[in-house]
């Protein structure tokens, strides 16, 4: 599996660049991350948050949080708002902190997870039909409530020991629920 490690960044930018940065190469890592995740909870049969070690050691969250650092470190340069940002420079420390302490890489393959309502906020930025449009939205709306507001403090209760983790987790539960407040405001206007 670590040929991924070696080939993904590369293919990132090729496809960033064929498709002229239009939101392709961000599809590519969401979906490849996502993909990575919930194979490796299926085979490991990780259904059941009581009887999982979240600080394990498992090589495919490991290569999970190796292809963020590549995608992040990459995506920062094309970044165009504070907040998003935050939430790049956010995740480079938490995923290099988790890197050399070689810890969470369990949890690691739920926390990715978030990215599956970042496919659909890339989506909204691709899809031009309104229809298509307004159902995309509600499940970007959907899958955000899901794995960035009820998912992570779930995650965060099951790592209640571990300080670091509360620390970061809570860090970044706050930036979401800052993005549900603009959320909010956006649509009562």
């Amino acid at each position: 599996m670590e040929i991924i490690n070696i080939v993904f960044l590369p293919c990132y930018i090729i496809i960033n660049r064929f498709t002229n940065y239009n939101g392709f190469a961000r599809l590519f890592y969401y979906i490849t991350v996502i993909y990575l995740s919930l194979n490796e909870i299926y085979d490991k049969k990780y259904y059941d948050f009581e009887n999982i070690n979240f600080v394990d050691y498992n090589i495919v969250g490991k290569n999970i949080l190796i292809l963020t650092n590549q995608f992040f470190l990459y995506d920062i340069f094309y970044v165009i708002n504070v907040e998003y940002f935050i939430h790049h420079i956010s995740t480079l420390i938490i995923s290099n902190y988790c890197l050399y302490y070689k810890i969470y890489f369990n949890s690691i393959l739920f926390n990715i997870l978030i990215e599956i309502s970042s496919i659909f906020l890339q989506l909204k930025y691709l899809i031009t039909n309104n229809k298509i449009k307004k159902i995309n939205n509600l499940l970007f709306m959907l899958t955000f409530l899901q794995f960035r507001i009820i998912l992570i403090p779930i995650l965060i209760y099951y790592n209640k020991t571990q300080y670091d983790y509360l620390f970061f987790g809570s860090s970044f539960y706050l930036l979401n629920l800052y993005w549900v407040y603009k959320f909010y405001i956006k649509l009562i206007k």
